[in-house]
């Protein structure tokens, strides 16, 4: 086994949390989820940043991608990785 990553020292594994059952899924929004799926499975190193104000559900929707993730409800392309939520509080510069 590898030591942890500096992300996974300073994160949370989301997919780890979804597979223990504590998150909540996300109701009535599957074209929003699988156009976020569809990004993170396009060709190339992709990333997506979700932004806005709070207590409009990107927390919400990670936490449904994640549930997907570990489901295996998605993209070949993603079968099998996990989800890692960075912490502000775990990072520091040095």
């Amino acid at each position: 086994m590898h030591p942890p990553s500096a992300i996974e020292q300073a994160g949370e594994d989301l997919t780890a949390r979804a597979a223990a059952g504590s998150i909540g899924r996300l109701d009535r929004r599957d074209p929003l989820v699988e156009r976020v799926l569809a990004a993170l499975s396009a060709d190339g190193r992709c990333s997506v940043m979700l932004v806005g104000p709070g207590d409009v559900g990107k927390s919400a929707l990670t936490n449904e991608v994640a549930a997907r993730l570990q489901a295996g409800d998605v993209p070949a392309a993603l079968s099998g990785i996990r989800l890692l939520e960075a912490m502000r509080s775990g990072c520091s510069a040095a």
